[in-house]
């Protein structure tokens, strides 16, 4: 009988790896975010330190996108939230299914079907402790995005301006 604690053909296994390699891209994503905000927050007092100053000459268009860019970032994020758990859903729906047929099968088990049912086993437990990781890679996106090509614009004018 196989070891599956060592296999590295495991799909529970390649499942771990995947969800490990994740976890180093949210690490990243977030410390892009950070960056990103220190920019976008510095520069947006520097324009409402200008506005303060001359209120009438000042250039609103930055604060107008201010409020707009963060529902529309929480709401891509929501969607994929929802999306994510849908998924989820539908895989513990199949390891449900799986379980229960494996239960009305022939009995006793063979060491095969006990093989087949382990690995089943701790693919679902991988997957279901992985959702939290892929869940917080797809919710960022938006807001990645947004921050990102902020701090991108936001330092083009500054270099122009």
């Amino acid at each position: 009988m196989l070891d599956y604690r060592t296999s590295t053909d495991s799909p529970a296994v390649a499942r771990a790896i995947q969800a490990g390699i994740g976890l180093a891209e949210v690490s990243a994503k977030t410390a892009e975010i950070a960056m990103a905000a220190n920019t976008v927050i510095g520069e947006r007092i520097a324009l409402m330190v200008k506005v303060a100053l001359d209120p009438l000459t000042a250039d609103y268009t930055e604060f107008s996108r201010m409020l707009p860019e963060k529902v529309a970032a929480a709401q891509q994020a929501g969607v994929a939230l929802v999306d994510e758990w849908w998924a989820l859903r539908r895989d513990v729906g199949d390891y449900m299914s799986y379980v229960a047929r494996s239960m009305t099968s022939a009995w006793p088990p063979t060491s095969g079907d006990v093989a087949e049912l382990v690995e089943k086993t701790s693919f679902q437990g991988t997957r279901m402790a992985a959702t939290a990781i892929d869940v917080v890679s797809v919710v960022l996106v938006p807001f990645h995005e947004c921050a990102t090509s902020n701090a991108r614009r936001l330092s083009r004018r500054r270099r122009c301006g």
